[in-house]
């Protein structure tokens, strides 16, 4: 039985004349005759007492009508719903990022995307690399700003944001601290201070340091660029990362940063799923990353 023809056997029962149910509903009279006489076949009862003056309830239509009425209750609460949720889901963006956010210049894009539209409500989460990529196939997140050092075969669309490059940190005294480049080979007797060992970066620097002829004698991991670059300023060893969150958070300049020749490159991007009707806040994002990256 159609929502709509409840409502219309509500309205019948509530005003008690055709004519004048027919033209609140703005439909002709014969039509809500038959609509009516549907209900009632459905049903297998007649619903209303018939005269020339009034239409009347019968027993089994008062029967009926509060769970008539019930039903349109419910109906439209699940229509709220799933519009509160589609509203929501309009002004709400999922963003996965890198850790290291500020050096790259996201927080930027973010401070500027939140004075823009305010309204606009942003989830931000620190990733791992194949946890964006699953996030954006699973649709969990809109936005994911990613670094790479080749790009991946897939479907994602990506918007460059800045290049880095991987630089040895070493303490001041070392002997290759004034050197401008240096060759992985020259660290091989090194102890090495490295990202950990379930990170993108940690597989780039073993990876490397074997392309390179050496196995890393690795003595320490760290989640932490600061601690990092505080235990090579202590002389416990020496480190693989990237440059720019180096630099941003070593302003002391405690360290000697040296960079990798051959050039160990990588790209930090945004990336998203490529879509025709991307949902409001998608678009207004988009509009104001394509604008920041020109």
């Amino acid at each position: 039985m159609e929502i709509s023809l409840i409502q219309e056997f509500v309205i019948l029962a509530e005003v008690g004349n055709y004519m004048t149910a027919a033209d609140s509903l703005y439909i002709s009279q014969p039509t809500l005759s038959r609509h009516i006489k549907k209900i009632e076949d459905d049903l297998g009862f007649p619903l209303f007492n018939r005269n020339s003056r009034k239409v009347e309830l019968n027993q089994a239509g008062k029967l009926f009508l509060p769970y008539a009425k019930q039903i349109l209750s419910i109906e439209q609460e699940y229509t709220n719903m799933f519009q509160n949720l589609k509203t929501e889901d309009q002004y709400t963006l999922n963003i996965g990022t890198v850790p290291m956010m500020a050096p790259y210049g996201i927080t930027n894009i973010f401070q500027k995307f939140r004075r823009t539209y305010p309204d606009i409500s942003l989830i931000i989460t620190e990733m791992k690399h194949h946890e964006m990529i699953l996030a954006l196939e699973e649709n969990r997140c809109d936005f994911v700003f990613m670094r790479e050092i080749s790009r991946a075969e897939d479907e994602f669309v990506r918007i460059p944001i800045k290049m880095d490059c991987l630089v040895a940190v070493l303490p001041k005294k070392h002997p290759l601290a004034n050197e401008e480049k240096i060759h992985l080979e020259q660290l091989k007797n090194e102890k090495m201070l490295l990202p950990v060992k379930d990170s993108e970066l940690y597989k780039l620097c073993v990876q490397s340091c074997r392309e390179a002829g050496f196995e890393p004698k690795v003595s320490f991991t760290s989640r932490g660029t600061e601690t990092a670059i505080d235990l090579v300023s202590k002389q416990m060893g020496v480190a693989l990362l990237m440059k720019l969150p180096c630099q941003f958070v070593d302003a002391q300049n405690r360290v000697a940063l040296v960079e990798i020749e051959p050039q160990i490159r990588a790209s930090v991007s945004a990336a998203y799923r490529p879509n025709d009707k991307p949902g409001t806040a998608a678009k207004k994002f988009l509009g104001i990353l394509q604008k920041l990256t020109k």
